[in-house]
């Protein structure tokens, strides 16, 4: 949501694009037209009118190794009035497609990060480039299991994806350990290639997973490294738009799940602690107000799964499944996540055909 009353969605399920300007009790289908089998692959919400999409119809790859491939090539689409109407601005094509991300940091630069299935060596990821809103674009770097790190062209194979990017050049993937630390994965030349970015921290030797960072602005953003079970993890801020990373206290014996900030200052964490058989027993959402100094617990809504706050009091939760689809899927909150209700969404209209 980019205000408690506009905002995109993504349909789970179906990956149909939606956009709401009453909230997020009624949504309006907003799709790019679609004919056949075509489906949603990705999309990327730049403000609260324009939004770029990828388009394509999947079929099960059975030459390769399982997964899907396109039928045909992809196309790239944009629109600048909430949905209204979308402009086609390229076709391209990719020889595999087994789950996709868009990510554009303006109406030109954009990127889209590809899954190619699963490898001998691990999952191999593709990573194109857009410089003209999508009329053109071009693979800059694949998953290469033997080429060395820094090589152009070259994604490490240790990645955790999809690639996210805070400006026109500079990027991150999500990365493990370089066995004294948490490392992530940085370029600076818009993905060509990738380096190691150390996150150092009082933790030592672990075998993390760090997560793909997040942005709420261009200098502003978080990141959260999960450690194993018995060690404690870690959240890092950024206020220089990732050159340095600075570690912030958590809720102690907590396991950090979803987490949230719309500045330097205001953030929310969902925790969960767990029996020694793994399974879970409490959830806690907390909240700070001086970036991440002090937390303080708030709620123990024990269905929440992802967090999305728009200001220091509009907030929207979707809800874990399993055992408790019973939940309702999304939540609202109207004072800062101490309490939260059904948003309880109505969907009108279908795509247009192409």
């Amino acid at each position: 949501m980019f205000s408690p009353t506009t905002g995109w969605a993504e349909e789970a399920g179906t990956s149909t694009i939606l956009r709401t300007t009453s909230g997020a009790q009624r949504w309006a289908v907003a799709s790019p037209p679609l004919s056949g089998d075509q489906q949603v692959l990705g999309a990327s919400f730049l403000d609260a009118s324009s939004a770029q999409a990828i388009t394509g119809t999947l079929i099960a790859d059975t030459l390769g190794c399982g997964g899907q491939v396109p039928s045909a090539d992809l196309v790239a689409w944009g629109t600048e009035d909430g949905g209204a109407t979308w402009s086609s601005e390229g076709v391209f094509a990719v020889p595999s497609f087994d789950g996709g991300t868009l990510d554009f940091v303006n109406p030109q630069d954009g990127w889209l990060s590809v899954s190619e299935g699963g490898w001998a060596g691990g999952d191999a990821m593709a990573l194109y480039r857009t410089v003209d809103g999508g009329h053109e674009w071009q693979e800059v770097a694949s998953t290469d299991f033997e080429t060395s790190l820094s090589a152009a062209g070259s994604i490490p194979p240790a990645y955790v994806g999809p690639a996210i990017f805070v400006n026109s050049s500079t990027g991150w993937f999500g990365g493990g350990t370089d066995g004294t630390g948490a490392l992530f994965y940085v370029s600076h030349d818009a993905g060509v290639t990738w380096n190691p970015q150390a996150l150092r921290s009082s933790v030592g030797d672990f075998q993390p997973s760090t997560w793909t960072p997040q942005f709420w602005s261009s200098e502003g953003g978080w990141v959260l490294v999960i450690a194993p079970a018995g060690q404690a993890s870690q959240l890092y801020l950024t206020a220089d738009g990732g050159a340095e990373w600075n570690p912030v206290s958590l809720p102690s014996g907590q396991i950090p799940g979803a987490v949230d900030f719309i500045d330097g200052s205001d953030g929310w964490l969902l925790t969960f602690t767990e029996t020694s058989a793994g399974a879970e027993t409490s959830q806690t959402l907390w909240q700070t107000q001086d970036g991440g100094t002090s937390w303080t617990a708030i709620s123990s809504d024990p269905a929440l799964a992802t967090l999305d706050f728009v200001n220091a009091d509009d907030g929207w939760a979707t809800t874990t499944a399993g055992s408790r689809a019973t939940v309702p899927a999304l939540l609202q909150t109207t004072d800062g996540g101490r309490t939260w209700m059904a948003a309880s969404p109505e969907i009108s209209g279908s795509p247009a055909s192409s």
